[in-house]
């Protein structure tokens, strides 16, 4: 990631994502059988603001795929174990976001952040708009959820061994962007607004 943060004296990481680093090795171990992964099968995660392809559907594999070989922003070193990191979502409110990641050899978190949603939208629509994962859709305020199950039953049909238990596999994982606002000294929760066109 070009704009990877930085590991400072104080610097910690986002996140350890131990099943999110497992879940792409098992992508980019499987090789010749990549073609009979689904590729719109979602990607784990709860931190995209994005829809993509004529279904609207969450970030899904092809997606990742895609943007792993044509984005220099969703690949690049770790700054804590100088392994690989790959990034599997993107999104965030109008002046804040960030690109999400994870190191497959430490499994640490790790975030590019590059800017709200509209400098996202605009860096990721032309890199997607010739393809069929285009962007096709976006939320103020909140994510839309790629389920975990369904990724992990195609990889063990496919297997594939090294991947998180039932029990990840079966939980919710919180959505990482919201916004509040404050009237009369009292914050109240808004809920996300859907957006089908990019925020200038």
């Amino acid at each position: 990631m070009d704009n990877l943060l930085k590991k400072g004296k104080d610097e910690k990481p986002i996140s350890y994502s131990r099943e999110k680093a497992a879940l792409i090795r098992a992508i980019l171990g499987l090789g010749d059988k990549i073609g009979k992964l689904d590729p719109w099968l979602p990607f784990p995660q709860n931190s995209c603001c994005f829809l993509f392809g004529k279904d609207k559907r969450p970030i899904s594999v092809g997606v990742l795929l895609y943007l792993w070989e044509h984005s220099s922003l969703f690949t690049g070193e770790c700054p804590y174990c100088g392994g690989k990191t790959y990034s599997y979502a993107f999104g965030g409110l109008l002046n804040i976001g960030d690109i999400r990641g994870c190191c497959i050899s430490c499994d640490k978190g790790v975030s590019n952040r590059i800017g709200g949603l509209g400098v996202l939208s605009q860096t990721f629509r032309p890199i997607l708009q010739d393809t069929p994962y285009y962007i096709n859709g976006m939320i103020f305020g909140g994510t839309y959820e790629g389920k975990r199950w369904p990724l992990i039953r195609a990889l063990r049909k496919l297997g594939i061994k090294d991947l998180p238990d039932y029990k990840w596999a079966m939980q919710r994982e919180p959505s990482a962007a919201s916004f509040s606002v404050q009237c009369d000294g009292k914050y109240k929760k808004m809920s996300p607004m859907p957006l089908d066109t990019v925020i200038d």
